[in-house]
């Protein structure tokens, strides 16, 4: 089986190669910088094309991993170059009008087409127990069942979702996280301390928002500014979380503790439905001492190089 990876210099690009090749696939990637493109295909074991319509040609499966604003250009550019009844998918973490583009490029050039999406980094070890978010493209469900039962047989955990109800999940589960965590890492930034000057006075929940803070903020910012900018629903929930912020910090700074603390049972009233809150609390100090555990280690193996 041929599988041909659009953007497979990208992170989950390379994760997706390493993954069809592992199963003994013929892969191969296509990437705009050939540099980048030559070495990652030597490193992976793939081949690589210089054209993105060569790459596709002949292959089973075609999977497009290029930047969100980058997919419907690049489906409709390789279209015509996709072999009939072969499966084309995107990974993109926000869909918009990318099914609707899918689903006529897929009808026009008798190709099946659906769009996932993998709700996991690149540092998983295997797609076993990994997430994938299943978004069936009208007129190609069969295409949607068959990759899903082909995740499934892996030991993914496949849901199934519409474009529009992933991508206001997504603005929760994913845009919001990494806005809130860039904003509180750019504010540190602007406290002019030192990071080792805050860590001396930082207690168990300065410590692991800082570590997911730090994270997120490893990451490519272009990747993760299109998370935010092409998702619509995420840009309407901005303007709702802008007069809330404001709610809650005239409270802070008017002295309105009544105010204040009607906010915050407004949020733990919340919180509470979640049947994994009352062990929030434990969870955490878990997570804070494995992450001291962590670190305890890697102080050792600076002292035994």
């Amino acid at each position: 089986m041929k599988v041909a990876i659009l953007g497979g210099t990208g992170r989950m690009g390379v994760w997706f190669a390493k993954y069809f090749k592992e199963k003994g696939y013929r892969v191969v990637i296509w990437a705009r910088t050939i540099e980048r493109l030559v070495s990652v295909a030597e490193d992976v074991g793939a081949e690589y094309d210089l054209k993105a319509e060569e790459a596709v040609e002949g292959a089973d499966m075609v999977m497009v991993s290029v930047p969100i604003s980058a997919v419907p250009e690049t489906v409709r550019r390789v279209s015509p170059h996709v072999k009939k009844g072969a499966i084309l998918f995107d990974v993109a973490s926000v869909k918009g009008v990318i099914p609707d583009v899918l689903r006529v490029e897929g009808d026009r050039n008798g190709y099946r087409a659906v769009s996932i999406h993998p709700m996991f980094g690149p540092g998983a070890k295997g797609i076993k127990g990994q997430k994938i978010v299943v978004i069936p493209v009208k007129g190609h469900e069969d295409a949607a069942k068959w990759l899903a039962e082909y995740f499934a047989k892996d030991g993914a955990n496949v849901m199934f979702s519409d474009a529009e109800a992933h991508d206001r999940m997504v603005a929760l589960t994913l845009a919001l996280p990494h806005f809130v965590n860039i904003f509180f890492g750019l504010l540190l930034s602007e406290s002019g301390e030192k990071p080792e000057s805050i860590r001396k006075f930082s207690g168990t929940t300065f410590s692991l928002q800082l570590t997911i803070s730090e994270s997120v903020l490893q990451e490519s910012p272009d990747v993760y500014a299109e998370i935010q900018m092409e998702n619509e629903k995420f840009k309407e929930m901005l303007g709702k979380g802008e007069e809330l912020f404001k709610r809650l910090s005239r409270a802070v700074l008017s002295g309105d503790k009544n105010g204040f603390v009607e906010q915050f049972l407004r949020a733990r009233k919340w919180t509470l439905e979640d049947e994994e809150a009352r062990l929030a609390y434990q969870k955490m100090y878990r997570m804070i001492e494995a992450l001291m555990d962590r670190e305890e280690l890697a102080g050792e193996g600076e002292k035994h190089p």
